[in-house]
């Protein structure tokens, strides 16, 4: 079983002048602006329009009587911007718009006559000057042209302050889940399009996204805002493509392989000397293909998204045997915009992987090694209503299920497990079928207000999540009855045969079936307030309280054993200020109180019973055998 951090709270100032943001909901960005005339007056009533393949319609706001304008709730992408005003030359200009960020758009209008266009080619910078929280984007066109792995999360791994995973078991380094701050694989939480993915047992990522359908990545390392939490150490929300009015289509495949293995020098820890070794034989090919557009112009979008993989690695390990692995992974989604001021969306995520020599550690033999086998499912629905300009509100709604299987290359239930002593390996068969099962349901409500001349500008957001968690192991292991375990050791004369019916063997382990799978079950709420606020121009402050809870029993069952429950208050705070006031030079100050849940694994700590219990057994010189240790779930758990 993993080890899982407990409740764990964390305090973190940090000073910086950075690239920063968060706004709206967590799968959009956001759009502000100022409009002025030559002189740097203010132009109120000047009418800005949005427009983008990627908007399902252009958004239509006017500047208020400051000349500013805002508008709260915008994917992430290039947009077109459009100024206009009676007496002044059109101004039209393009817009980046990041994941979690407010781009902001200052626009001089000059007087002009009738007829004339501005066009303005240059690229405003994408800074948000009003967040304190330190966090990096990466775009679609980043991420394509990084030099990593195609994954989430090796492009991560890129980031400054973020390491390959740490294992917080052994010390050692390891890989897959990135660490930070020294948090390891278990301080993270995952997001795909605003909503939680994170294994709800191990707390690693849960579900993988096709690489070429991510439209962005978000990663918060400090400051995070009060509408995230469950995290000590990095936030990732990944935001996939949607549809467009526009058709769109990507193929590739990708081949990795060992052109030239060669040699190269390792120490013999024995002998001090450097030796030859002889590179890793491999073989690795991807298929990748997206697709989207208009299934009905601005009305109704369609995308999708297939990657398939293989990989065959000779492991020296494994001493020949080749670790043969297959996936195949894929996304639909739905975008129905239903009325001017709603939109709804369905996705789905389906995944599974198969892979053939699955233990790679050298102790299995080739007729005793595992097969490994996942499927994860998951369904999401959307719904966001802005009834106004200065208003919006999103509801989520997620189920995620997945399986992972452990077992024998055999197949067989009835052959035996044998470890060699002599030769430190297993022989014969797999030990068991280690059945897996996790769930993930729940959703969550998230409410922003724009409320201007209050003492400054206000960016209002409150909202709640709540979340079933699950998770179940149904261990079986091989061998006769509930199964066995034996003990070779030909040096000392024990040989431990089948034609003996095992009884010429130095021992074994009598396994005992415990019944049902053992399962655990959690409950996960919070609830947030957030208010960003501008008492002056280029000053921000960010303001947040959070208040989290988690329940954990050691059954299925809502009534079974409580194992554990917390409450967990969490205070968010931070100031921006835009040094310069053109968003190119911000200093931020953040400080907050952070906290990960437990986990459903950290339920089996509490939990008198056992996936199994087992029984020990040493030849004793007189032919027979004795019991030496028991392992019983109820008297010593």
């Amino acid at each position: 079983m993993a080890r899982l951090h407990p409740l764990l709270p964390t305090a973190a100032i940090v000073i910086c002048a950075s690239f920063i943001g968060a706004e709206a909901y967590a799968d959009t960005g956001a759009v502000r602006g100022e409009v002025t005339d030559q002189s740097g007056l203010a132009v109120p009533g000047a009418v800005v329009t949005l427009s983008g393949a990627n908007l399902g319609g252009d958004i239509t706001v006017t500047t208020d009587d400051e000349g500013h304008f805002r508008i709260p709730t915008v994917p992430p992408g290039t947009h077109a911007v459009l100024i206009t005003k009676d007496g002044f030359a059109p101004v039209k200009l393009a817009v980046t718009v990041r994941l979690d960020e407010t781009a902001r758009v200052p626009v001089a209008l000059t007087m002009s006559e009738a007829g004339a266009e501005i066009i303005i080619e240059e690229t405003l910078p994408v800074i948000d000057s009003t967040r304190s929280a330190f966090s990096t984007s990466m775009d679609a066109e980043l991420l394509q042209n990084l030099p990593v792995g195609r994954s989430y999360q090796s492009a991560v791994n890129m980031l400054p302050g973020i390491s390959g995973r740490v294992d917080t078991q052994s010390g050692g380094p390891g890989n897959g889940n990135p660490s930070v701050r020294g948090e390891g694989q278990y301080g993270n939480n995952y997001m795909v399009d605003g909503l939680v993915t994170r294994d709800p047992a191990t707390k690693t990522f849960g579900a993988g996204v096709n690489f070429d359908a991510i439209q962005e990545i978000q990663v918060y390392t400090d400051g995070v805002p009060a509408e995230f939490s469950q995290a000590t150490g990095m936030f990732v929300n990944v935001v996939t493509k949607d549809g467009a009015d526009q058709h769109f289509g990507t193929a590739g495949y990708w081949i990795n392989f060992d052109a030239d293995p060669g040699t190269y020098m390792i120490l013999d820890v024995a002998t001090g000397e450097e030796v030859a070794k002889e590179k890793r034989n491999f073989m690795n090919h991807e298929l990748a293909l997206t697709a989207g557009g208009p299934l009905v112009q601005e009305k109704l979008w369609y995308m999708v998204a297939l990657t398939g993989t293989s990989s065959d690695i000779e492991y020296e390990s494994l001493k020949g045997l080749p670790y043969i692995s297959k996936g195949l992974s894929g996304i639909g989604k739905l975008t129905w915009f239903a009325a001017p001021d709603i939109t709804l969306q369905y996705q789905l995520n389906a995944s599974g992987s198969d892979i053939d020599n699955y233990e790679t550690s050298g102790l299995y033999a080739e007729e005793a090694q595992a097969q490994y086998n996942s499927k994860n499912l998951g369904h999401t629905f959307t719904a966001r209503f802005t009834p106004s300009s200065t208003s919006a509100v999103e509801l989520k709604l997620g189920v995620n299920n997945s399986n992972i299987d452990v077992q024998p290359m055999s197949g067989s239930e009835d052959e035996p497990q044998i470890l060699d002593v002599n030769q430190g390996l297993y022989l014969n068969n797999y030990d068991s079928f280690d059945i897996n099962t996790r769930g993930r349901l729940g959703g969550s409500l998230k409410v922003t207000q724009l409320v201007d001349g209050v003492l400054g500008d206000h960016r209002f957001k409150v909202g709640g999540e709540a979340w079933r968690v699950s998770d179940s192991r149904d261990l079986l292991f091989t061998g006769p009855g509930d199964g066995y375990q034996y003990l070779r050791d030909t040096d000392g004369g024990f040989p431990c045969t089948a034609e003996a019916n095992y009884e010429d063997c130095l021992g074994y382990t009598q396994y005992t079936d415990v019944g049902d799978p053992l399962g655990h079950v959690g409950f996960v709420g919070g609830a947030f307030v957030q208010d960003d606020w501008q008492p002056v121009d280029r000053l921000t402050l960010n303001l947040g309280m959070r208040l989290d809870g988690e329940v954990l029993y050691a059954d299925q069952a809502q009534a079974a054993t409580k194992v554990y429950s917390a409450i967990m208050p969490a205070p968010r705070t931070g100031l921006a200020w835009d040094i310069t006031g053109d968003s190119k030079n911000v200093l931020t100050v953040n400080y907050g109180r952070y906290y990960d849940v437990s986990g459903t694994d950290f339920a089996a700590w509490g939990d008198d019973r056992s996936s199994f219990s087992y029984s020990e057994y040493r030849a004793n010189g007189d032919g027979g055998y004795d019991l030496v240790w028991v392992q019983d779930p109820a008297a010593n758990p």
